[in-house]
């Protein structure tokens, strides 16, 4: 029997460090979650629509600059990383409580 794992994410150890492309496409990501949560507190932009296309092609622009630098480096094909090796993701008991 292996030892007890207490880590309870399904995708794996967290990078140990994030590159200079994480790092930009993380600042772009929150910058446009806070014009979105400025918005949500009601205060008044002037092109509505416009600051709403900046803000979704912004997140949506991070979330692909880190995607693309975190896998960049790597081989082409599916990247598991031993997800399936974890107790919660290997139809062990943990899993049947999460689907149940």
């Amino acid at each position: 029997m292996s030892a007890i794992q207490r880590d309870m994410s399904l995708t794996g150890q967290p990078p140990k460090s994030l590159n200079t492309l994480q790092k930009a496409a993380t600042f772009w990501g929150v910058f446009g979650l806070a014009i979105l949560l400025l918005a949500a507190f009601n205060l008044n932009f002037p092109h509505k629509g416009l600051w709403l296309a900046i803000s979704l092609i912004s997140i949506t622009g991070g979330i692909l600059l880190f995607a693309k630098g975190t896998y960049a480096q790597k081989s082409k094909g599916i990247k598991n990383d031993g997800v399936w090796f974890t107790s919660i993701s290997s139809r062990g008991f943990w899993s049947w409580v999460a689907g149940i």
